[in-house]
């Protein structure tokens, strides 16, 4: 039984000694190094200058943290179920930055892709466009475009858009202007006066109608744009892994929508 005990006292001290020390303590929480650096955000380095500001803004986000588990807000039941959302949301970002990290892109890729659109790298144009909230709106905005209305005219009754409101011009911009790249692949490859079908957007579904192309440069060499094509192909093949990743997951877990169910 001595020798059980002993043998318990020894794992103990093994274990207190391995135990990692706090950086900081408050109260009886004690936070370590490895919690610390989860907390940091990628690309931000460490040093004996910032150390003690993070460390600071650490400290006064676990208080007020505590505050709010003493106020009861941790147990509220609507705030629970937005925690629970972050949380399906940052795993679903996690997964996605996995995938992404397995996309490569080779030099021939490049070089095809820039021979295919040259042209855009030399070239500006200028929009206009129409933003509604509601898809099915979009759609019968489409269908009165196909039929012959006035881009103009339907703009000034329907878009919502905040940027160029009523129909209104953009200014001319290059390739690589848009957040979008294939936004912006779509615009560029259309002759003046197309316009796209319904485009779902963050701003909500937008028409874009082109409203002139002009050749802006003579000549363009590979490098200016290699890196810019790179991210165009990155974001391309990601948003191809993204759709088939959706499609297969949602015939592994067979979805069903029931919208009805929302008003009653």
């Amino acid at each position: 039984m001595k020798k059980i005990i002993i043998s318990l006292l020894v794992i103990l001290i093994i274990f207190s000694c391995r135990e990692e020390k706090p950086v900081i303590k408050i109260g009886n929480k004690r936070i370590t190094k490895e919690e610390i650096l989860a907390q940091i955000p990628e690309g931000v380095n460490l040093n004996e200058q910032n150390l003690l500001s993070i460390l600071e803004r650490i400290v006064n986000s676990e208080l007020i943290y505590l505050a709010a588990q003493e106020k009861g807000l941790t147990k509220n039941k609507n705030l629970q179920m937005k925690l629970k959302a972050l949380e399906r949301d940052f795993f679903a970002n996690a997964l996605i930055e996995e995938e992404a990290k397995k996309i490569s892109i080779s030099q021939k890729e490049i070089l095809d892709y820039y021979n295919q659109h040259k042209e855009d790298f030399l070239s500006e144009v200028k929009i206009r466009r129409i933003v509604v909230y509601d898809e099915a709106l979009a759609n019968k905005i489409y269908e009165e475009l196909k039929s012959g209305k006035d881009f103009v005219s339907l703009a000034k009754e329907y878009s919502q858009d905040q940027l160029l409101p009523a129909g209104e011009e953009s200014k001319y911009f290059p390739r690589g202007f848009l957040t979008d790249p294939i936004l912006e692949e779509e615009i560029f490859s259309l002759k003046i006066n197309e316009f796209t079908s319904p485009i779902k957007s963050q701003e909500g579904y937008q028409i874009i109608q082109l409203v002139d192309k002009k050749r802006v440069k003579k000549e363009i060499s590979l490098s200016e744009v290699e890196e810019y094509v790179r991210q165009i192909l990155r974001y391309k093949k990601g948003y191809e892994i993204l759709n088939k990743m959706l499609s297969d997951l949602k015939e592994k877990y067979k979805v069903s929508y029931y919208p009805e169910n929302f008003f009653k």
